[in-house]
């Protein structure tokens, strides 16, 4: 077994990521997602973080992807399960902002359609994991955790969203 350090300069003062799915991709190639949280903006959202490498761990690319708006977060993680779709693009799912997203990229990373699930009021959702669906699309399951306010209750559950190829949800 050969293990290789990767290692790699973060822009615009950007803290390092933190890692959270890695699936091996064509060519015997990896491709790895997470978080990157900005030095210059504790407490504010991290931004998606993905990096592409070699089978023998040399750094192909690296790409960021920002997600916009003024919403504070506590979430540490972006970027739970990473899947290829086809030969052609790559499927990012993850959570956010009490949110999960779905992203599909190109080989080289770049963006080329992005869905955003909102959970209810008072919810929030984690551990998103994505998978291929029998309907051609995708399966997203995660955890899901809601406060109910009168009651002063937390209730934790599991759940599931069927989307189209498209990212769009199946009911």
């Amino acid at each position: 077994f050969k293990s290789n350090i990767v290692t790699t300069d973060y822009p615009n003062n950007d803290a390092a990521p933190s890692i959270v799915s890695a699936a091996e991709v064509e060519n015997g190639n990896f491709l790895l997602s997470g978080s990157l949280g900005r030095r210059n903006n504790w407490g504010g959202r991290p931004d998606l973080f993905l990096l592409k490498l070699t089978a023998h761990g040399d750094t192909l690319w690296t790409k960021t992807i920002v997600f916009n708006g003024n919403t504070q977060t506590s979430e540490k993680y972006a970027g739970n399960s990473v899947i290829m779709e086809g030969s052609t693009a790559y499927l990012i799912s993850g959570n956010i902002d009490h949110s999960i997203f779905l992203l599909k990229v190109d080989l080289n990373g770049n963006l080329i359609w992005g869905r955003t699930y909102v959970a209810p009021a008072s919810t929030s959702v984690s551990n998103c994991v994505l998978l291929p669906a029998n309907n051609g699309g995708f399966a997203l399951g995660f955890n899901a955790i809601w406060y109910d306010v009168p009651s002063r209750t937390s209730f934790a559950d599991f759940g599931l969203l069927l989307t189209d190829k498209e990212g769009h949800i199946v009911t």
